[in-house]
């Protein structure tokens, strides 16, 4: 699970991160200081829940999650503010909820724990229905098998999904099937979003796929890919002790 934290207040972001390993020991929590820095790392991963605060110097929070929205439409975003006069703008991105400064511990208890189980739904309802995801491919509709995919590539305004079995062009965003492939996926560069599992080689420059698919690995991006493909691998290797 992937969780930012984005307010001006150093405290503030070291309270939230407390609460949060508290709460939840396994999360990778990250911190930012301003909008800039959020949506910088917002392209090359996406986050489950953004704690986000709208008052930010520079680019506020709702110019921020507006952008965020366009890319990841199923990250859950709960602002906080100092003043709330600016609460009904929330809706315009569909923000879960939002927590006023001074935060209020029960507040953002009941907060949090209402964004788990929209995760906690979200991950059952994966396991049930999109282990096989329909596509319709020129005049074809085609059920794959979401294990089976190797990698999707942005092509203008459509998508190439390669998996085992062959290559299937859509229209699509490639942001929106990040959000929908979610773990087990990684978005290595601005057009490319790979399956973990069938990673054979990688370098600072590309990545080596099964079949012989290699795929550009942006070099912003080298350092935290193997930091996510590192605890991927281990999660299989516990999943199968």
């Amino acid at each position: 699970m992937r969780i930012a934290i984005c307010d001006d207040e150093q405290i503030l972001r070291k309270q939230l991160e407390s609460f949060i390993h508290e709460k939840n020991p396994d999360a990778a929590v990250s911190t930012f200081e301003t909008g800039e820095a959020l949506l910088q790392a917002a392209m090359q991963m996406s986050f489950d829940l953004i704690l986000l605060d709208i008052g930010l110097p520079g680019m506020d929070g709702v110019e921020v999650a507006k952008r965020i929205r366009k890319d990841h439409n199923g990250t859950i975003i709960v602002f906080i503010t100092a003043d709330d006069s600016r609460v009904f703008e929330a809706f315009d991105v569909s923000a879960l909820h939002y927590l006023r400064k001074p935060i209020d511990q029960n507040k953002l208890q009941q907060v949090y724990e209402r964004a788990m189980q929209i995760i906690r739904d979200r991950e059952t309802a994966s396991d049930k229905q999109e282990e096989e995801i329909l596509i319709k491919s020129g005049d074809q509709h085609i059920r794959l098998a979401r294990k089976d995919i190797l990698c999707i590539e942005s092509k203008g305004r459509k998508l190439l999904i390669m998996d085992r079995s062959g290559k299937y062009e859509i229209y699509g965003v490639l942001g929106k099937w990040e959000d929908r492939l979610g773990d087990g996926f990684y978005r290595c560069h601005r057009s490319y979003l790979v399956g973990l599992r069938h990673v054979k080689s990688y370098d600072s420059e590309s990545i080596l796929l099964r079949g012989g698919i290699r795929v550009f690995l942006s070099r912003d991006r080298y350092a935290n890919f193997v930091k996510v493909y590192m605890h991927f691998l281990q999660g299989q290797k516990e999943r199968h002790v």
